[in-house]
């Protein structure tokens, strides 16, 4: 195959995929300028140099909370980072009391492959948090029946505590 083939097989899936981002995202696209008219066979693909926020784009704030609107919403995006492997991201829903008592690395480990089991509803706890019950299941078939307690904390629900109890 002639390098004017490929290039010009370079050049027409590169125009693909530039028409296949402009098409999903529309006007947000800005391209970088061209110096050289490009042509069937040469010439620079355009890249994307910026993001143009839309006026449907929503704003993000610094001080949007980190947790869930709800104590269900914060539960929920728990189990779904330990399902997803995104420990990181389960851990960062504790408040920041929780944190400094167990580190992200411990967190990780101690929650290697961890998986949410069923959830026993949310009841009102006695510092006027929430709290729910739920189970911890892991591959080697290790099971915790655990109480979680949620405190309002920064505009969300941060999980503030945990108790657990190793069931098999």
């Amino acid at each position: 195959m002639s390098k004017e083939v490929k290039a010009a097989i370079i050049t027409t899936i590169g125009g693909i995929i530039v028409a296949i981002i402009t098409v999903i995202l529309g006007p947000v696209i800005t391209k970088a300028p061209t110096t050289v008219a490009p042509t069937p066979t040469s010439g620079p693909i355009p890249v994307v140099t910026s993001v143009v926020p839309t006026a449907t784009s929503a704003p993000i704030t610094p001080t949007q909370s980190p947790y869930g609107a709800t104590a269900t919403q914060t539960m929920n995006a728990f189990c779904t980072d330990l399902y997803g492997g995104y420990y990181q991201s389960a851990y960062n829903l504790f408040s920041p009391q929780f944190q400094a008592r167990e580190t992200e690395q411990t967190f990780a480990s101690n929650y290697y492959k961890a998986l949410c089991g069923n959830t026993k509803g949310f009841t009102q706890s006695q510092n006027g948090g929430e709290q729910t019950g739920l189970s911890i299941l892991y591959p080697n078939g290790v099971s915790f029946n655990c109480t979680y307690y949620l405190s309002e904390q920064d505009g969300g629900w941060a999980i503030d505590d945990s108790v657990c109890q190793r069931v098999s």
